[in-house]
């Protein structure tokens, strides 16, 4: 059994140095769903969904033990907020 088995990530980010966050996860075993496609390396290990709607990232968020967000306050896909409020036991990094 892995370190982060049963862990599942919401990875949101944009940049190398966020989805850096995501291939560590995924590498200890978390389940980590990403927006796209797989780019570079730091991508291997997780899961994709390409063009997903509003409510599909809701639902994504809401089975989620953890969302990882590298977008400015204001520009984000999700009010992290609201989902916290929501689900208390989610863990958000922005």
């Amino acid at each position: 059994m892995s370190a982060l088995e049963g862990l599942r990530v919401l990875d949101l980010t944009r940049d190398h140095a966020g989805r850096l966050v995501g291939y560590l996860l995924a590498d200890q075993g978390a389940d980590v769903v990403s927006l796209g496609s797989a780019r570079t390396w730091v991508d291997r290990g997780r899961r994709f969904v390409d063009a997903p709607d509003e409510a599909l990232l809701r639902q994504l968020a809401e089975r989620a033990d953890v969302v990882i967000d590298d977008r400015a306050h204001g520009e984000t896909l999700l009010d992290l907020a609201e989902l916290r409020a929501s689900h208390a036991a989610l863990v958000t990094v922005h």
